[in-house]
């Protein structure tokens, strides 16, 4: 007898209903009251019933950074960054909020961690 595995692909997210998506596919996420729009490789946009904040929890371990209230984005395909605005490589470019900007530059490295050691130069 057979078995079928039920578990997804190490690579793969459910994102809502019976969705499974490559996490490699998602471009970036936004938030649309209690939907999230999905845009994907390929210039594809799904919805799904299924709020930025659960999405967030998925996504997060995966490479993902949530740049404002209402975007969540794929670290893999930022193009540029000027440390108030993200543009991505579908040509979409996202502000980011105030109140994320210190947690957005410590995931992309651009900002001092104060908990980090710092290497100590003596003359």
């Amino acid at each position: 007898m057979n078995a079928i595995s039920t578990s997804a692909p190490e690579s793969c997210v459910h994102i809502g209903g019976y969705t499974l998506v490559a996490t490699d596919e998602i471009i970036f996420c936004q938030a649309d009251c209690n939907y999230t729009q999905v845009h994907l490789l390929k210039k594809k946009r799904i919805t799904v019933a299924t709020t930025l904040g659960i999405l967030e929890g998925r996504l997060s371990p995966k490479g993902f950074v949530r740049v404002s209230r209402s975007e969540l984005i794929n670290r893999s395909y930022i193009e540029s960054y000027d440390g108030y605005y993200i543009t991505l490589v579908n040509g979409t470019t996202l502000p980011i909020s105030r109140r994320r900007r210190k947690e957005v530059q410590r995931c992309l490295g651009t900002y001092p961690d104060p908990y980090r050691e710092q290497e100590v130069q003596y003359a």
